[in-house]
């Protein structure tokens, strides 16, 4: 160890004074120590102070400038800064198993989004909002099914089993039954209907806005599409509310644990949920539009738009969802399908699918063909109509 004497022969005696005086100024500091600490605390560090703090190290921390601000390469935008707390988030997911009604799960995730009472309420199960209780309601009979229609029903039935969407059940005074069915779809297989309308006249109806496609023609420049799967059955329904969610197959009673299609509240309920994620990515910088379970990510770039694709699949996955990747287009591009609609950004065009022309086209036959028209079918084909009237000019002149 060298000594004393021997720093002052190989520095000099400059290095000698210093010593000295930055002794001094220890111990003139140190019988007062929590009185100085108290006062610098209220009162900017002057120069003495700043260069007693570089000599000596043991010196309070309040004398200290430690944190040195990052060079500006370095420097967080207000985006990252705001987006830092859900990637924190995101690491200590819980896992969850199940699909049916597993947002309640994710509740943690959602505080962070800042939303209120009425959405943590929703979380913990949903709580059907009726005019008035339904009772009385003649439970309907149980449909009688041809091999094929009986085979597809049973199928779909362990399939909404094994996600835990329906369970097993015991009759009760107060239950409601409704009828089930299968409808065909264009891809060929069928869906399962839960026909609620008798429920529904008990159930208050309320306005609430949806934003469709013509909000994404005034943003879009690239865009990725994101499918949530299942999207409605993420929501539990409170226990006391399932017994009016009930059905009959094959003489066995189920009821549904989480929000089914085709309860008149649910649209709006689950567009109130999802309002909640989109505000929070508008508020990072993001644009995203959505309609129900559909979600489209836009960028004025290639790197803009992925940046938002990556950024809004994390922030759905951590508060729950479950991303449909079969029918997402996770890679940004110019031309794009949403919401039945070719978004074509290169030209500019707005356009309809081939397979939407030629169902348009064989309904507009069949009617012109007919002698008589039913009121359900001249619906139908007004419905259609209309929905292709974005991408048709002077649509609504025809």
């Amino acid at each position: 160890m060298v000594s004393e004497a021997n720093v002052y022969l190989l520095f000099g005696t400059e290095l000698k004074d210093k010593l000295k005086e930055a002794q001094a100024m220890r111990k003139a500091v140190a019988p007062n120590k929590s009185n100085t600490v108290q006062k610098e605390a209220q009162k900017p560090a002057s120069k003495s102070s700043s260069s007693m703090a570089h000599i000596n190290s043991k010196a309070p921390r309040s004398y200290l400038n430690y944190k040195r601000p990052l060079p500006s390469r370095y420097e967080k935008t207000k985006s990252e800064r705001e987006w830092a707390p859900i990637q924190q988030e995101a690491i200590r997911l819980p896992e969850v198993s199940i699909h049916a009604g597993r947002l309640k799960y994710f509740k943690h995730s959602w505080k962070t989004l800042g939303v209120g009472q009425a959405i943590l309420n929703i979380l913990n199960g949903y709580k059907i909002e009726f005019l008035k209780t339904p009772n009385k309601l003649v439970p309907p009979k149980e449909r009688k099914l041809h091999s094929h229609d009986y085979t597809a029903m049973k199928k779909t039935i362990k399939s909404l089993l094994k996600l835990k969407a329906i369970e097993n059940c015991v009759p009760s005074k107060s239950q409601v039954i409704s009828p089930i069915f299968l409808v065909p779809k264009s891809d060929g297989s069928e869906r399962f209907i839960f026909n609620l309308k008798r429920l529904n006249r008990y159930i208050g109806k309320k306005k609430f806005k949806m934003e469709d496609i013509r909000t994404v023609i005034k943003l879009i420049e690239h865009g990725s599409y994101i499918d949530l799967k299942d999207a409605y059955y993420n929501i539990p329904i409170r226990l006391a509310d399932r017994k009016y969610l009930r059905f009959l197959f094959n003489s066995k009673l189920y009821q549904f644990t989480c929000l089914p299609f085709g309860l008149t509240s649910a649209p709006r309920l689950f567009t109130k949920l999802m309002k909640s994620v989109i505000t929070k990515l508008r508020k990072l910088g993001f644009k995203n539009v959505f309609y129900l379970h559909d979600i489209i990510c836009i960028g004025a770039s290639y790197a803009e738009c992925k940046t938002n694709v990556d950024r809004t699949v994390r922030l759905l996955h951590s508060l729950g969802f479950l991303i449909n990747f079969e029918k997402s287009v996770l890679e940004p591009t110019r031309t794009i399908q949403y919401l039945g609609f070719i978004i074509d950004t290169n030209m500019m065009i707005l356009s309809l699918p081939q397979k939407k022309i030629l169902s348009v086209s064989k309904l507009c036959q069949k009617v012109l063909l007919s002698n008589k028209l039913s009121t359900m079918d001249l619906a139908k084909l007004i419905a259609k109509l209309v929905a292709t009237i974005p991408a048709i000019p002077y649509g609504r002149m025809h």
